[in-house]
């Protein structure tokens, strides 16, 4: 999907604030500017990891989730990591970057918010097929749910084995397996 997302937002990312040559953070792109903001904050990198601070900002958005929707939770801890989600959040859009999950979220968004855009692209793909199912994410999910739409009998395929599921650590949810049955 990053591929998919990078093409779709490059043609709309004005329709949702964004610049239209925004700049693509990878993985030391992005921990790179979590450990900027840490040290602006003065946090102790031995109690806050900023690897794990990373993975959890990405958790969120792969389950679909702005700091704005995380649940309140009343331990100083969490307050901190939500607040700092939300700055961080801010960072991105006032530099133009995205991480990787925010390109797959931004999609989501996308597809949920200007529902022409969606129909567009809807008309476009005739046939869907997802290779490596078991190790795709909330985020992921809902972008194809997106696509197909409300057709009864969407001309879609999936492939994947739950025996096979070794990415959780990534964000990917053998229960969309499950989902996928559900909802076709």
């Amino acid at each position: 999907p990053p591929r998919c997302c990078i093409a779709l937002l490059r043609r709309h990312a004005a329709l949702l604030g964004w610049p239209e040559q925004f700049i693509i953070m990878d993985g030391d792109d992005q921990l790179r500017m979590v450990k900027r903001m840490m040290r602006a904050r003065q946090w102790d990198e031995n109690h806050i990891k900023p690897k794990a601070l990373a993975w959890q900002i990405n958790a969120w958005k792969e389950d679909g989730l702005r700091a704005a929707d995380i649940p309140p939770n009343p331990h100083p801890t969490n307050i901190a990591v939500r607040d700092f989600y939300a700055d961080y959040e801010r960072l991105c859009r006032q530099q133009g970057t995205m991480d990787f999950a925010e390109l797959l979220l931004l999609t989501v968004e996308l597809f949920t918010h200007h529902a022409d855009v969606l129909h567009n692209y809807q008309q476009r793909f005739q046939s869907i097929l997802v290779d490596e199912f078991q190790d795709t994410n909330l985020a992921q999910l809902q972008l194809l749910f997106n696509l197909t739409g409300d057709e009864p009998e969407p001309n879609i395929m999936a492939v994947g084995d739950d025996d096979q599921a070794i990415f959780s650590f990534q964000g990917a949810n053998v229960g969309n397996i499950q989902r996928f049955r559900q909802h076709y």
